[in-house]
């Protein structure tokens, strides 16, 4: 049976209901084709729907139904930049700007949730660009930053714990030298156990960005 939560205001106010939801949205920039493309994956128990804005006013609003075990794609044009923001239930959601231009940042940036305990969310950074570039993770929620030098096709892994956040997160990443770029991916990993609602909510952590 679900039950509601409620997320930060930072994302899109008012009461969830929260089933087992496990999502993913994963940004693939194709700089020859000028184009973004996301991937939507669903791997909890329960359907869950993703809503797309885009920064350019001519792109519609568009909505991704996606059934447990299932994913979908779409892209858009990222020439010469992009915008992105995606939203899910449980206070998913994940923004991706940057840019397409000579000399941008070029990141992927995967997630995967580890469930047991207090939950876990580790972030695989590959730098995909032909040059050595400085990438900085922050957690908005502790205002820890962490940086790391990347060669180029170099990957990184970086492990949060949430335990002391009960499974929310606010991650945000950078690239030195290129103010365009900056992903963020924010949400709640679901543990199985009894759930809080999110402790940015009401001031109870003031998020840091």
């Amino acid at each position: 049976m679900c039950s509601l939560v409620y997320r930060s205001r930072k994302r899109a106010s008012g009461p969830l209901v929260r089933c087992h939801y496990e999502l993913n949205v994963h940004a693939s920039v194709n700089e020859s084709s000028g184009t973004i493309g996301l991937t939507f994956s669903n791997s909890g128990h329960a359907t869950a729907v993703f809503h797309v804005r885009s920064g350019n006013p001519s792109d519609v609003v568009r909505t991704y139904t996606v059934e447990p075990g299932k994913h979908l794609t779409g892209s858009w044009n990222a020439s010469p930049s992009y915008n992105l923001s995606v939203y899910g239930p449980n206070g998913f959601a994940r923004y991706f700007n940057g840019s397409t231009v000579a000399g941008a940042a070029a990141l992927d940036v995967r997630s995967e949730y580890d469930t047991e305990d207090g939950g876990e969310i580790e972030l695989k950074i590959k730098n995909v660009a032909g040059v050595q570039t400085e990438v900085t993770v922050l957690n908005a929620y502790t205002g820890n930053l962490v940086s790391h030098t990347l060669h180029s096709h170099e990957t990184i892994e970086e492990e949060v714990s949430l335990g002391k956040f009960h499974g929310w997160y606010d991650l945000i990443v950078t690239v030195a030298g290129d103010s365009t770029f900056k992903y963020e991916l924010a949400g709640h990993v679901e543990t199985g156990k009894d759930s809080f609602s999110d402790p940015a909510l009401g001031g109870l952590v003031t998020l840091k960005n």
